[in-house]
């Protein structure tokens, strides 16, 4: 009521993709007597102002509300209105849609959601945490505000992955000209190069106090431990890394897979010791056994 706004940055390790870190943040807020929700995706600038999806949450009477909405099926099985959905691109929840969110959302590292086993892992995982998501919620308690698949006029069929307007930018420019479509993909270079659009980007960001925000922040150490270069670890982390793993600075520099000390395939191999240094070093049983555990760049 007072108009102010605060801005509190928290951190947690990225072991679950966005659905995991969005899962973290809201365990951290969840007591805090919110009312409402909102979740965005860190890879989209937005291109004016916009409440739509607050309204939708104040006037619409549901429980969940996304920016946009598909009637695409899983893995373009089929298309029509009994399939709908929202995107997880930016989405509001009140108290009994965060409820359900976090019952079917949050997830442990090694749930089948996450599926370990499946070639094209980031297409079942949007399955599982945006398509079945939608489903977990009466029909009239969804609502998406922007229609994400592109007109059959717009698509190829040999190119079914240019079906919503991430991919599609013809689509896209429809939607940000034709419909006040508000935000831009900030991995298409399509959506954000240097041309007519560059100066609505500009609009929402220009008023940044960068220095003061950015202030005191060593964006060196945003990483796991198991990531970072000897040099960058704390000396109590180097020296588990040396007692019970077997490391030094030129060994550990030059990892690439966490079991290439220890010899061991399998986080069932370990000792409890190596278990717990390696928990230390902010490497999950999961991430261990997919050889995901590994110094980035580590030769340079």
């Amino acid at each position: 009521s007072s108009g102010d706004i605060t801005i509190e940055a928290k951190f947690f390790l990225n072991n679950r993709y966005d659905v995991g870190l969005w899962c973290d943040g809201i365990e951290s807020v969840v007591d805090s007597g919110y009312e409402e929700y909102g979740l965005i995706n860190d890879s989209v600038f937005a291109l004016r102002k916009f409440t739509g999806i607050l309204d939708n949450l104040e006037h619409k009477n549901v429980h969940m509300t996304s920016l946009s909405y598909s009637y695409t099926a899983k893995w373009y099985a089929s298309y029509g209105p009994e399939e709908y959905w929202v995107e997880s691109i930016y989405r509001g929840f009140d108290q009994e849609g965060m409820g359900i969110f976090r019952e079917h959302s949050c997830v442990s590292e090694d749930h089948p959601f996450f599926c370990p086993t499946e070639q094209d892992y980031k297409a079942c995982i949007i399955n599982n945490f945006e398509h079945d998501l939608s489903t977990k919620y009466p029909c009239d308690k969804v609502l998406g505000l922007y229609p994400s698949d592109a007109p059959e006029a717009l698509r190829f069929k040999q190119e079914v992955w240019r079906t919503t307007w991430i991919k599609n930018m013809r689509y896209w420019r429809m939607l940000v000209e034709y419909m006040g479509f508000p935000i831009a993909k900030v991995n298409e270079p399509e959506q954000i190069g240097d041309w007519e659009y560059e100066g609505l980007l500009k609009n929402c960001t220009q008023r940044l106090p960068r220095d003061e925000i950015f202030e005191g922040l060593d964006f060196s150490v945003a990483m796991p431990l198991h990531q970072r270069r000897w040099e960058r670890l704390p000396r109590k982390i180097q020296q588990i890394a040396e007692d019970i793993l077997g490391f030094n600075k030129a060994k550990w520099n030059r990892r690439h897979t966490a079991d290439r000390i220890t010899n061991k395939s399998s986080w069932k191999e370990l000792t409890i010791a190596e278990r717990n240094a390696w928990l230390t070093l902010e490497c999950s049983p999961v991430k261990f056994d997919r050889r995901e555990c590994h110094v980035l760049r580590p030769d340079e």
